[in-house]
């Protein structure tokens, strides 16, 4: 589904993957999913399209900047993107994610807003079923019934905020991941 285009390197010398969106004008169904394994630093180019997506990261952290924001997907969190939002999505290390495509008609119930997403223990599962399923009944009527209780749980879950904070530097490293333990522990 994605194809590398194009190498770059990056400030550290590391060469980054560039890779192409799997649609650019319609969905191939109103609900559609498909899951990825990124190697390092993973660049999809900027862009965007009428439907909105939700990204999820099973492992690693994937990246979404926006236009007048940054989010992080690590794996409590998805990242919900509205139609319409141009967005850049990158992995720092080697991360295997998916993206529910939801069609504009469907999105009603989602928030109008890109925001992070809490993903509760029975989401994740629900998540994990569909990547292993991925590809052997994308359009059968029970699977497109499957992923629309996917965007309704999504819908009714913890929006968590516009931004997640993050740094490469070790010292903050350090104070954000007791900062994100913290939050999990006490549920704010």
């Amino acid at each position: 589904m994605t194809v590398a285009v194009e190498n770059l390197t990056d400030r550290s010398g590391e060469v980054s993957r560039i890779h192409d969106v799997p649609f650019r004008e319609h969905l191939p169904q109103p609900l559609y999913f498909r899951s990825a394994q990124m190697p390092k630093n993973a660049i999809y180019p900027r862009h965007s399209h009428p439907w909105g997506e939700l990204v999820y990261s099973y492992s690693g952290v994937m990246e979404i900047n926006l236009k007048d924001g940054h989010f992080l997907a690590p794996p409590q969190y998805a990242v919900w993107l509205p139609p319409d939002v141009e967005h850049q999505g990158l992995n720092r290390q080697a991360a295997v994610h998916c993206s529910l495509y939801v069609s504009l008609d469907l999105c009603g119930p989602l928030p109008q807003r890109t925001t992070a997403l809490e993903v509760n223990p029975m989401l994740r599962t629900m998540l994990e079923y569909l990547r292993e399923k991925e590809g052997t009944c994308p359009s059968n009527p029970a699977h497109l019934r499957f992923l629309q209780v996917v965007v309704d749980q999504f819908a009714e879950g913890q929006q968590v905020g516009s931004f997640l904070p993050s740094t490469t530097d070790p010292i903050l490293g350090r104070y954000f991941s007791i900062y994100k333990i913290i939050r999990m522990t006490i549920g704010h």
